[in-house]
């Protein structure tokens, strides 16, 4: 299991891609089923990072809340492409699967630069107390 001192990536940074497609509600099930998984895994890390966050200094959570602000406003938006995806008719399917792939791929690179800019605080803050 990957820790908060390991950069979000390897298996879980996939985008949540079909495969070879079974009957249509099966398929859409499949995909949303492994979504949801992807995005619960992904926000318990982005809980653990906030919470190691608020042991920084005051200045490092302030610059680190609107990493922390458009990573949410990311993940509402890809919990609410899933939730369209268990919507999804035959014929929209594609379109809404783009979608919810866009917003996996957003909220993915939110959450990989707030890491690198937490990463980055807790670096200097280490050296200050050093």
């Amino acid at each position: 299991m990957a820790t908060i001192h390991d950069r979000p990536e390897g298996k879980s940074t996939s985008s949540p891609a079909s495969s070879p497609s079974p009957p249509f509600t099966e398929s859409r099930d499949l995909y949303r089923q492994k979504y949801e998984a992807q995005l619960r895994e992904w926000e318990a890390k982005v809980e653990e990072m906030r919470a190691r966050a608020d042991r920084l200094d005051a200045q490092a959570r302030l610059d680190m809340r609107p990493r922390f602000d458009d990573v949410r406003t990311r993940f509402e938006t890809a919990r609410t492409r899933l939730r369209d995806i268990g919507d999804a008719a035959e014929d929209t399917w594609d379109d809404m699967k783009r979608n919810a792939e866009q917003a996996w791929n957003d909220f993915k690179s939110a959450v990989e630069g707030a890491y690198d800019a937490f990463r980055s605080h807790g670096n200097r803050s280490q050296g200050k107390s050093n």
